[in-house]
């Protein structure tokens, strides 16, 4: 049984207990959380906390603080890079992102956010941007030129079945 469940609940296990704790939890709108949830939110709390403070030293140009930030939510920006970019854009991505958290850093607030939240913002905007950059660019290398008055093979290739077509 979880720490949670009282002793109220039903002896047996399988579908019974589980009906009995999942409608205890819907009943109970105001009830406490699960004690896993209070020490995972005093944990990010702190963290966070924590963050905040090494944020507000790296913005009056303390670069260990600024270290410290980059080492405890490194994992995290990669994380979120890599679900959009690859290979050396990821690390493009990143240093962006830490270059940016930098040069801002004197504008983060933590009343409005964590500064975890706060980076991460960040380095998903790089990263688009340069997922952005990549898209454009292939774009116009696909896109025909248009003050080219000879049609393509494609094109012949096109008007030869089209008229082929027409003819049967």
């Amino acid at each position: 049984l979880c720490p949670c469940t009282p002793a109220s609940a039903p002896v047996r296990g399988g579908r019974a207990l589980l009906r009995w704790h999942a409608t205890a939890r819907t009943m109970a709108a105001d009830a406490t959380p699960h004690p896993a949830q209070v020490a995972d939110r005093a944990t990010r709390a702190a963290r966070d906390a924590a963050l905040a403070v090494a944020l507000a030293h790296a913005a009056a140009g303390d670069a260990l603080a600024f270290e410290r930030f980059y080492n405890a939510t490194v994992g995290y920006a990669r994380a979120l890079a890599r679900r959009i970019v690859h290979g050396a854009d990821l690390e493009d991505a990143l240093a962006d992102g830490y270059l940016d958290a930098w040069r801002l850093a004197p504008r983060f607030d933590p009343a409005r956010g964590s500064a975890v939240s706060w980076l991460l913002n960040i380095v998903h905007s790089r990263a688009l941007d340069i997922c952005r950059r990549r898209h454009a660019g292939c774009d116009e290398l696909q896109t025909p030129e248009a003050d080219s008055a000879d049609p393509g093979p494609g094109d012949r290739l096109w008007q030869r079945e089209a008229g082929r077509r027409l003819n049967q």
